[in-house]
């Protein structure tokens, strides 16, 4: 996930596994966050990595929410055997 900060004051933001809420699928787990924390100036921008832990019970859609301060971002992702042969 990449954060800008589009305002003109810096902004320091600390990041944790509970900022992302995974459903859908159960044993998949958010198990950390990189980095912990970042301090953005104004226009700078920070990737953030959120590593994921577990195997799906199940195929199915993985939805994951995504809530920090006053935003938020929902993705999700279609797990079938073509998303496990792909992906290992």
């Amino acid at each position: 996930m990449i954060i800008s900060n589009n305002s003109f004051a810096t902004a320091t933001i600390a990041f944790s596994a509970v900022d992302l809420v995974l459903s859908g699928l159960s044993g998949v787990t958010v198990s950390d966050t990189s980095p912990a924390s970042a301090n953005l100036i104004s226009g700078a921008t920070q990737v953030v990595t959120y590593t994921l832990s577990g195997t799906p019970a199940d195929c199915g859609t993985l939805t994951g929410v995504w809530k920090k301060l006053s935003l938020t971002c929902t993705k999700t992702v279609a797990v079938d055997l073509y998303f496990f042969i792909q992906k290992y």
